[in-house]
């Protein structure tokens, strides 16, 4: 944004979305048409919220995951403002550290099947849900020449996207997809 300004980076982030949805809408579909008549909307949200309420560990983790994303993200929110009037980082500076720590996201996809394989994936679930929001506490460790105050932000970055990956999101495709027989599954107890 900082190089093209900001009429210019959204119009770029248009022509993307139009782009995608180009190549998304060439994608062959094949299914049928849903049979008229089925339960509406409302209904299936209430037996959807009642099975994850009723089952233990769906409700431990909505409630587990809930939580850490509303504060995270209050902080995320934050964090553009931090690092702009608190740090003084150019948005060049910041969009450079944020995305050096996105690749902490293909790390965490890479570590997932390693990690849970080693300690389980109950605890590689605690352990994502603790690295994820725990790199905020370095960030307020930023000081120096502007290249340090970068380093520290991506590095923070890159912690909390390995654990968000690695933890969470690696333990629930590891529980859904890889260990259930997800066609066949009608319902949660069934898992």
């Amino acid at each position: 944004m900082q190089v093209l300004t900001a009429p210019f980076a959204v119009a770029a982030d248009a022509l993307s979305f139009f782009g995608s949805a180009l190549l998304v809408g060439r994608i062959p579909v094949s299914e049928a048409a849903p049979a008229p008549g089925g339960p509406s909307v409302p209904a299936l949200l209430r037996e959807g919220l009642a099975l994850v309420f009723r089952h233990p560990v769906q409700r431990a983790a909505l409630g587990c995951t809930t939580t850490v994303n509303f504060f995270r993200f209050i902080a995320n929110a934050l964090l553009v403002l931090f690092a702009s009037r608190e740090l003084h980082l150019s948005a060049g500076a910041t969009g450079i550290a944020l995305g050096i720590g996105s690749l902490g996201a293909v790390a965490g996809a890479a570590l997932a099947p390693r990690v849970s394989r080693l300690i389980g994936l109950g605890r590689t679930e605690i352990l994502g849900t603790v690295v994820f929001p725990a790199p905020l506490a370095a960030m307020a460790f930023a000081t120096g020449p502007a290249w340090a105050k970068v380093a520290v932000l991506a590095g923070a970055e890159l912690v909390s996207s390995t654990g968000v990956v690695a933890g969470v999101g690696g333990t629930f495709a590891a529980v859904w997809l890889l260990a259930s027989p997800v066609r066949r599954i009608v319902t949660l107890d069934e898992a």
